[in-house]
């Protein structure tokens, strides 16, 4: 019999965080990451494209997930940045915040430069 369980630490399912495209449209454009919590944010990305923007991002779950997350839910994101899937470790990270200790949620956004 088959069954239908997805494996743990399989991020298709965990919805994006709200996010446009982040395919940048031009030169004078640069994708934003904001992470909000009840405090006000808390952290503040801008990049040229979004390898470095998911790259920053990365850096900042891989420092906050062992004290933000439940043990089990560290590992899985931990896990997912070693294997080199930034996207799906930031997904998870966002998925899980706030089941420990303070909510966070993550804001992306295109900013047209003038």
């Amino acid at each position: 019999m088959r069954s239908n369980a997805r494996r743990r630490d399989d991020v298709r399912a965990i919805p994006a965080p709200s996010e446009p495209s982040l395919a940048l449209a031009s030169d004078t454009e640069v994708a934003v990451a904001i992470v909000h919590a009840a405090d006000g944010v808390r952290h503040l990305v801008a990049a040229r494209s979004a390898d470095e923007l998911f790259g920053e991002l990365a850096d900042y779950v891989r420092r906050h997930a062992p004290k933000q997350l439940f043990p089990s839910g560290a590992k899985r994101v931990l896990g997912l940045l070693e294997r080199g899937n930034a996207d799906g470790a930031v997904r998870l990270y966002f998925a899980l915040a706030g089941r420990r200790w303070d909510e966070e949620r993550l804001t992306l956004r295109n900013v047209e430069l003038r």
